[in-house]
Order: C-alpha cells, then sequence, then structure tokens
C-alpha cells in the first residue's frame, strides 16, 4: 500500500493512495486473487483565499472531492467443494461409504466484486458561522456482485454463486445547522439531517424466487433494490364477494413465466428521503430540546384482514379481528361500495394453481392494500431546569436539577395507513403498539 499528499500553502490539499487487495477465495487464477484498488482525492479551503477573507456572509468554504475503487470478498464462497458428514453418521446401504452432504460447490471462476465512487462535499458557513452547511453528494456504481442463482437439484444444491449482479446507488447526504438566537442568556439552535438516496438495480440474469416479488427483495433489473410487487386488484365477485384481479388464473407459472406480466409495481419499501431535525432552546436556566423525524418516498403493506391460515377468510377464534370486516360484502351489489371480501365457504376459495395464492392471501398482496408510508413523528421532548448557584448556596446543596421528559409524542403520517404505524409491522397481531411514556427526573447532589 502508497499514499501520497501534497499540500500547498494550507489551501489545496491532494492525496493519493494505491494497494492491492488478496484473497484466495477467488479460484485457482492468480489474476483473480489479486485486485489493485487505488484512491484519489483534493481539498480547497476557499475561505483561505484572500478575495474572499473580508467577506462578512461567508465565514468559511472548504469544496472537497475523491474518486476510488475497492473490492469486497464474500465469505461463503471459496474454489474447492466442501462437503460434510451428517450429524447422523448415516451409512449408504448399497456402496456402505457415509453419505455426504454438499455445504458449498466449487467456484474457480469467481471474482471480486468492484465498485467505483464519485465523493464531491462542501463545507460552507455563513454570518459569522451562525449557519454551517455540510453538504456530500456520491456515485457509486458496483459490478461483478456475486449473486445466489437457482440451478437444478441434480447438482446436489439448489443454488449457485455467481458474478452476475450490477447496481447504480447515488444520493445527497446534507446537515444543517443554524443559531437563530445566539445571546448569553437566551439561545435558540436547530440541526436538520437529511438524505435522499436513489439506487437501481442493473441487468441481470438473476432467478428470482416468485414470494421475493412480493417482499421486496427480487432483483428486478431497473427497479430498486426494496422494490416490490402486487397482485392487481380488479374489484369484488358479485356474485360471492371473493376479490378479483387482472391476468392471474390457475395457469399461471411463476417458474417459466416472467412474473412481472401479471403483477403490478408497489414502490419500494425503502424510502427516497429520510431524515432528522432537532429544536434546542434555553433561557438562563431552563431548557428544552425536541427531535423529530421524518420520511418520504416508501411504499408499505397494510397489515392482513384475513389472519386464518385455511381458505375462508374467517378470523381464528382466539384471535383479533379488524374492524374493516364489519364493511365486508354480505350481498349482491356490495360490491359497488365497499372493497374488503366476503367471508365464503373454503371450496369456493381455491388456490390459484402453481402461485400458491388464494383469494385472500392475494387479496392481502393486492395492490389496494399498498400505500405509501410517508410520516413525520415526534420521538421525543425533554425540559429541564438547573438552579441557578445562588439558589444552591442558600439550600446548602451542592446542585439541583429537575427535568421533565415525553417520548412518542406524536406521529404525523399518510392517511392511507388508517392508523397503522409506519415503522412497525403487525401491531395487534404480532407487536405491541409503541405507546407514548412520560418520565420525571429529580437530581439532588449533597
Amino acid at each position: 500500500m502508497g499514499t501520497a499528499t501534497y499540500s500547498l500553502k494550507g489551501k489545496y490539499v491532494f492525496s493519493a493512495t494505491a494497494r492491492s487487495d488478496g484473497s484466495n477465495r477467488f479460484g485457482q487464477y492468480s489474476n483473480a486473487k489479486f485486485l489493485p484498488n487505488y484512491g484519489l482525492s483534493g481539498r480547497w479551503d476557499v475561505s483561505s483565499e484572500k478575495w474572499l477573507e473580508t467577506s462578512r456572509l461567508i465565514s468559511g468554504l472548504v469544496l472537497r472531492g475523491s474518486y476510488g475503487s475497492q473490492g469486497n470478498v464474500v465469505d461463503a464462497v471459496g474454489p474447492e467443494l466442501i462437503a460434510s458428514y451428517p450429524s447422523t453418521g448415516a451409512i449408504n446401504p448399497i456402496t456402505g461409504f457415509p453419505f455426504l452432504n454438499i455445504k458449498s460447490l466449487p467456484y474457480p471462476s469467481l471474482r471480486w466484486e468492484k465498485t467505483h465512487q464519485v465523493n464531491l462535499g462542501m463545507d460552507l458557513a455563513l454570518f459569522d458561522r451562525r449557519v454551517s452547511i455540510n453538504t456530500d453528494f456520491y456515485y457509486k456504481r458496483s459490478r461483478d456482485l456475486i449473486m445466489a442463482r437457482t440451478i437444478a437439484a441434480e447438482y446436489g444444491i439448489t443454488t449457485m454463486y455467481k458474478n452476475e449482479g450490477r447496481l447504480v446507488n447515488k444520493g445527497i447526504e446534507l446537515t444543517l445547522n443554524v443559531d437563530i438566537v445566539r445571546q448569553k442568556n437566551f439561545n435558540i439552535g436547530m440541526t436538520f439531517i437529511n438524505s435522499r438516496n436513489i439506487n437501481k438495480i442493473g441487468d441481470n440474469q438473476f432467478s428470482n424466487d416468485y414470494q421475493s416479488y412480493f417482499t421486496g427483495n427480487a432483483n428486478v433489473p431497473g427497479k430498486a433494490i426494496s422494490g416490490f410487487y402486487s397482485y392487481k386488484f380488479a374489484g369484488l365477485s358479485p356474485e360471492n364477494g371473493l376479490p378479483l384481479f387482472d391476468n392471474v388464473d390457475k395457469s399461471k407459472d411463476p417458474v417459466v413465466e416472467d412474473p412481472t406480466t401479471w403483477l403490478v409495481y408497489s414502490g419500494q419499501l425503502q424510502p427516497v428521503m429520510n431524515g432528522s431535525f432537532s429544536i434546542n432552546a434555553r433561557y438562563k436556566q431552563l431548557s428544552f430540546y425536541s427531535t423529530f423525524a421524518y420520511a418520504f418516498g416508501s411504499h408499505k403493506r397494510l397489515d392482513p384482514l384475513f389472519l386464518n391460515k385455511t381458505n375462508d377468510g374467517v378470523p381464528p377464534p382466539f384471535g383479533n379481528a379488524n374492524r374493516a370486516l364489519l364493511d365486508r360484502w354480505r350481498k349482491p351489489g356490495d360490491e359497488a361500495h365497499t372493497n374488503i371480501p366476503a367471508l365464503v365457504d373454503q371450496t369456493a376459495a381455491q388456490a390459484y394453481g402453481k402461485l400458491l395464492d388464494n383469494p385472500y392471501s392475494a387479496y392481502t398482496r393486492s395492490d389496494i392494500r399498498a400505500v405509501r408510508n410517508d410520516f413525520l413523528r415526534c420521538p421525543s421532548m425533554n425540559l429541564s431546569y438547573t438552579c441557578p448557584p445562588a439558589v444552591i448556596k442558600r439550600l446548602g446543596v451542592k446542585g439541583l436539577s429537575g427535568g421533565l421528559s415525553v417520548s412518542q409524542v406524536f406521529t404525523i403520517a399518510s392517511k392511507a395507513l388508517n392508523g397503522q404505524d409506519p415503522e412497525t409491522d403487525g401491531v395487534g397481531t404480532t407487536a405491541l403498539p409503541i405507546a407514548r411514556q412520560y418520565n420525571f427526573n429529580l437530581t439532588l447532589s449533597l
């Protein structure tokens, strides 16, 4: 590894690094075991320039930039076949030899995962450093990502690894600090942290599991990493109130057909933009601090209405039922003013062949149950007071302070969530709701 740094007048700094990473996990070919990586970076302290030193507006300005490469090793692979004896010590009755379980196929042709990244940044201070802005832009392109691909069971294992993944990741991060009021006995400040990320899966030949399309784990070219799909809801049957879906029938086979031909894209589970901001204020001995968090651009599924694993949709006898079931389809004509399916006999709600979904589970995975997940919440508020030295002296103690804090103060979320928590899944079934808490503290030092 080599590093070189050059600084000119303390205003211009240039740096370069070069190294070679090696691993024996990548095949028998020597050119696959080693990966050269490098990095170039520069920094310009613009505020040190004479033409900016006298500025009343700009108190500090630094521009940054870098470009580099890196490699990644996947620990789950190796160049040799790895097999193990079963824990039971079973013997093959025909050969008389012990059985062997394949733990890992040999991967002599795998290569390093490679990533090239560009970073541009700026540190800006304004108005005697009352306002400071730190922003960073990044663009990351990855190739030869190692991905699991489905293979025939005749190989003794159903998945194998291959260098065929591509990913583009870009975004911007912003931190803003503002001293709104800066006085001896009165201060008000605000900190704002924001992150925006856009990613896109590149071309690949990855074989996705059918269930992964619904959970956001499918690697579909051109879509986001956490993008998920849904059945296209087409209303309720006027005959029995069961949900209907476009292009879905028992003839569909996700093994030989592309599921995106009958599923619809419902967005991504991870937010495009998220962040937080905090407000702190102080008046003499009284202090206030509050934090807020937000996220925009994500989607999620509503909690299932039908929790029973049978095909009739009837709630289990000891389970919680959603009150939305009170508005379910009951008679012909109800489909005009409700989209909640009826509860029918098991013989009427048959599974869709190889899709392994019945009308109720398909309804849970339909686009009508996928909604925007934007929210703004206040996780905490804190108010504290510290007794001034004069009062402490009269009381004959070393210190006295107290405070009141509230957690989970409020949440403003998309109306489409119907009161469902934007960050916690399964509230009322597999998870407890987030409760507001109040805490009072009193500290006395003798």
